[in-house]
């Protein structure tokens, strides 16, 4: 509702909240962001990705995540609409050289949380389906795996990682040694 200078935000418990604008308002291209705190973080709704003809709306776990930790290694994380998805781990081995290990397979969205089924992998070793918790904050999204281990990854435009460094896609069975391997169907 506009009165004037102020624009007054009515909820449904009936509190009213006003904010006031050095110049008349007009409700032509208002955007309304929904949040909270100093400084005001916008609280995640349901939507899709937030974009300039729409900011208000929130992230949805669709699309390209991705996180790197204090000893430089990134996780990428990519949830596809046909509900397929792909992770990869990239640990740098030099400045011009990683190790990769990849997996893809299909995914479930069920309330808060995402039940990956892997179908292929880059380890030779059996790679049983799992769930990850896994919420919103802010345009970040936060996950939490069974063992209890947080990630919290950005939105990434990048569809690959490494590029430009020499991969060496495979694994590390039981923490030994990085052992190369082909990206092929996991073992049953």
């Amino acid at each position: 509702m506009f009165d004037d200078s102020f624009l007054t935000l009515v909820l449904p418990t009936g509190n009213a909240t006003f904010a006031r604008a050095s110049s008349p308002l007009s409700d032509k291209g208002l955007t309304l962001v929904i949040g909270c705190g100093t400084p005001f973080a916008p609280v995640a709704t349901q939507g899709h990705d937030p974009n300039p003809s729409n900011p208000g709306t929130s992230p949805t776990p669709f699309g390209s995540w991705l996180a790197t930790d204090a000893k430089g290694i990134s996780y990428q994380v990519i949830l596809n609409a046909d509900h397929s998805y792909r992770i990869s781990i990239l640990i740098p081995t030099s400045t011009v050289t990683a190790d990769e290990y990849i997996q893809e397979g299909s995914f479930l969205l069920n309330g808060p949380y995402i039940a990956f089924t892997p179908i292929k992998a880059s380890c030779p070793v059996k790679t049983p389906p799992f769930v990850d918790g896994y919420a919103f904050n802010n345009a970040a999204l936060v996950t939490k795996d069974a063992a209890g281990t947080v990630g919290v990854f950005a939105r990434s435009a990048s569809a690959s990682l490494g590029d430009g460094l020499t991969l060496v896609v495979g694994c590390s069975v039981d923490n030994g040694p990085w052992m190369p391997a082909d990206f092929a169907p996991v073992p049953k």
